[in-house]
């Protein structure tokens, strides 16, 4: 992952709503950009990356909410120091106010990036909390003894989000972002934080990719470079599977993927289909892994027996059911099978 640091600021939610002067600590400064900042920003960019469920969807025009406002604000500025310590403190003072009525303080940082990931500008905002924990110190005679100390749980995200920047901003220019939460410990995204973010239009990984796989059903196989015939509907979808677990970020870009089966430059079947049947699906989106696994590898169990097989195996009929019969046509596992017996 090569991500790029640009900008990093760290502000304090009161401790306690209750206190009528309780209000946030806002940085007067952004932190320099030196390896302890980029390592904290990485960290958290791979906790990001790492969850599963996420909401994807469009933040409301800059005319409607605050925060896209003040996202606006900060690139007529060109993205400098003062507007970006600004655009972060004026979005703690408003976050505070939608946290004050549902939210009880708990004296959590709130961390604001500007980075640029696999030549893509980002914005992304981060709840982290720090718990007490020890060390051991070793003092000039060796020895050794406890302290106690404060720590960040990097490992253990909470509410975040990641905006994309684009390259060309416009009055009408809609911003993409994506949300998650600690799942352990959130069921659901806090009413408060989806308000300030002025989230609009959402949809989890898990709905886009089903969306995305239930419309590459419909299209036709893409056809062999070598032989021109159609690819057979198990590779195909056996390549599907590999196309999104390489994409970068695990993004799927419905571009990428007409260019890719189908050589198309501008628009191919796949975005063809979709805009015809008026589906609505991201021109990118992170994808579910346990949604693209479920399409390519099945699991199946039954008074104790336990059995997993591709897809394209029961689309070739190397796996299939002859009555009460399940055949599994595979000479090298009937031979191992043999010497097991």
């Amino acid at each position: 992952m090569d991500l790029q640091l640009l900008h990093l600021a760290i502000h304090q939610m009161p401790l306690d709503f209750e206190l009528t002067d309780a209000s946030p600590i806002l940085s007067s400064q952004l932190l320099p950009i030196d390896e302890a900042a980029e390592k904290l920003v990485q960290r958290l960019y791979r906790s990001f990356s790492a969850k599963s469920d996420v909401v994807q969807g469009q933040l409301a025009s800059p005319e409607d909410a605050l925060f896209p406002g003040y996202l606006h604000e900060l690139a007529a500025a060109d993205f400098t120091d003062e507007a970006f310590l600004q655009f972060s403190r004026s979005g703690m003072e408003t976050l505070e106010q939608n946290a004050r009525e549902s939210f009880a303080g708990q004296g959590d940082y709130w961390v604001f990036a500007h980075f640029i990931v696999d030549q893509v500008a980002q914005v992304g905002v981060f709840m982290l909390q720090d718990t007490e924990g020890l060390q051991i110190e070793v003092s000039d005679k060796h020895e050794f003894f406890l302290q106690a100390v404060r720590h960040l749980q990097l490992d253990q995200l909470g509410l975040a989000c990641r905006i994309n920047l684009p390259e060309y901003w416009s009055a009408d220019v809609v911003l993409r972002a994506e949300l998650t939460r600690h799942g352990r410990q959130q069921r659901e995204l806090p009413e408060y934080f989806l308000n300030w973010v002025a989230f609009e239009s959402s949809a989890t990984s898990r709905e886009l990719t089903d969306t995305f796989l239930d419309a590459v059903a419909q299209l036709a196989e893409p056809h062999n470079e070598e032989t021109g015939e159609p690819v057979d509907a198990g590779a195909f979808r056996e390549q599907v599977a590999q196309f999104a677990t390489r994409s970068p970020s695990n993004t799927i870009s419905v571009k990428a993927f007409d260019q890719n089966f189908y050589g198309e430059e501008t628009q191919g079947p796949l975005q063809t289909y979709l805009e015809s049947n008026d589906i609505p699906l991201d021109e990118e989106f992170r994808f579910d892994r346990r949604a693209m696994r479920d399409y390519h590898f099945h699991r199946l169990k039954t008074k104790g027996m336990y059995f997993g097989c591709r897809h394209s195996f029961l689309l070739s009929g190397k796996v299939r059911v002859e009555g009460n019969q399940l055949v599994i046509d595979d000479e090298d596992l009937a031979e191992q099978i043999r010497e097991l017996l």
